[in-house]
């Protein structure tokens, strides 16, 4: 599988960070579509099917088209993106981070990364909001919003809360059930249209970050005892058959919980239901090896790009939703 990183750009240290352009200061939205090579724009084009005997147009379906462009000295082909509907309208990279600064406001957050994946199929900016959280003995959990698109008709524009946890910088983007975690807008209205919609979402990510400062603190106050710790863990990783795999990671969370983790040893975190939710974080976002699928030797490369996918879209994310199931019940 080749590597699905086209280009990037990033401000600070997050962990998964190994490639892509670095950037000396934050970066405006307009500068972020520069420097993350973003700074191009699709096109719906009717499709035809031709040969020597035909020339007819197919109907309700058109292709979205990357026109050729030049990156510096480099001049780059027209490249098909995706096949879509009539409805379809294409939401460009820049309208993406006008999105963005509609939902958060202008000058109110910093842009760490922007990148394209996949030869232009899709998108994404992370932000850093003003603020800190007030979590128990002075744990630090930054702010994002995640902002991600697709050119080629498999997703909606996205917006995630995505909170990272400083001192080891895992994520810890959880589907708390008294706040919404994504909310997303269709391909199918003008921009313009949408500033409503991004006025709703900034309370909704408001509202996760109170809330997500509600259960940690609730987390803090309820010490697991031994046998509490055993069970929750054969909970969210039952050992079947005996296996090995399965008893080694239920190992690995538990050393972690125990004070190995960063930030873990803390008085006011040491042994609690937080301490257990940040050590499964942990784990996932850095200790658990990384799939990927159809590669007998990755490289540097797919192993960050593999985790950074369980991270924000898969296992990592489901697994930690689950920890936190379990913990807050």
């Amino acid at each position: 599988m080749p590597a699905e990183v086209e280009s990037m750009a990033y401000y600070g240290d997050i962990p998964w960070h190994r490639f892509g352009e670095q950037v000396d200061a934050p970066l405006t939205g307009d500068e972020m579509l520069t420097a993350s090579g973003t700074n191009w724009l699709v096109e719906k084009h009717a499709l035809r099917v031709y040969d020597q005997y035909y020339n007819l147009a197919v109907h309700d379906h058109f292709a979205i088209v990357r026109p050729w462009r030049s990156q510096g000295e480099q001049a780059l082909p027209s490249s098909v993106l995706g096949i879509v509907g009539c409805r379809y309208t294409p939401i460009q990279n820049k309208e993406a981070v006008e999105f963005a600064e509609a939902l958060i406001g202008e000058g109110q957050a910093v842009y760490h990364t922007g990148g394209s994946l996949q030869g232009g199929k899709k998108v994404w900016y992370l932000l850093k909001l003003e603020g800190d959280l007030n979590l128990p003995a002075e744990d630090r959990v930054d702010r994002y919003v995640l902002v991600t698109n697709s050119h080629d008709g498999s997703s909606c524009l996205q917006c995630a809360v995505t909170p990272i946890r400083v001192v080891c910088m895992n994520t810890l983007n959880l589907a708390l059930n008294r706040a919404e975690q994504r909310f997303s807008v269709a391909h199918r209205s003008h921009y313009r249209e949408r500033v409503g919609e991004a006025r709703r979402a900034l309370g909704l990510v408001e509202h996760y970050y109170r809330s997500f400062q509600d259960i940690s603190w609730e987390l803090a106050g309820l010490k697991m005892t031994s046998s509490e710790v055993s069970a929750f863990l054969n909970e969210l990783i039952p050992v079947v058959n005996e296996s090995p795999v399965a008893q080694r990671h239920q190992s690995e969370i538990r050393r972690l919980f125990g004070g190995a983790g960063l930030g873990l040893e803390e008085p006011g975190i040491y042994g609690t239901r937080w301490a257990m939710l940040n050590a499964v974080g942990e784990w996932t976002d850095h200790v658990r090896p990384a799939r990927v699928i159809g590669v007998a030797s990755p490289s540097d490369l797919e192993i960050a790009e593999a985790r950074l996918r369980s991270i924000w879209y898969g296992s990592g994310r489901i697994l930690k939703n689950r920890a936190l199931d379990l913990l807050a019940n």
